[in-house]
């Protein structure tokens, strides 16, 4: 995800918000000292500032907007799809 398909998306995909605020980010495996890319949209879900309340509403937006891009040739899933198990694996979280 972060060497081929968020950048290609990053290009291809230009007006849509959610890819447009992915920022990559140094992360730091403790477990093998290694430094990883990860990407981030550095957004406050939580935040009750009004400005961010509205952000996260266009990006939420964008991200649903997604679901209308052709499945990515490689995996033949969705994009919303890839992006959940990135979440998932890249940040160690547990499906709900």
């Amino acid at each position: 995800m972060e060497s081929e398909v968020i950048p290609k998306y990053k290009i291809s995909l230009s007006n849509n918000d959610f890819i447009q605020a992915l920022n990559d980010l140094p992360y730091n495996r403790t477990d093998n000292r290694n430094t990883v890319i990860s990407f981030t949209s550095g957004i406050d879900s939580m935040s009750n500032n009004e400005v961010d309340r509205l952000k996260f509403a266009r990006i939420s937006q964008s991200f649903s907007d997604l679901s209308m891009v052709k499945p990515e040739p490689k995996s033949g899933l969705p994009l919303t799809h890839l992006f959940f198990y990135y979440d998932l694996i890249a940040y160690d979280r547990q499906p709900s």
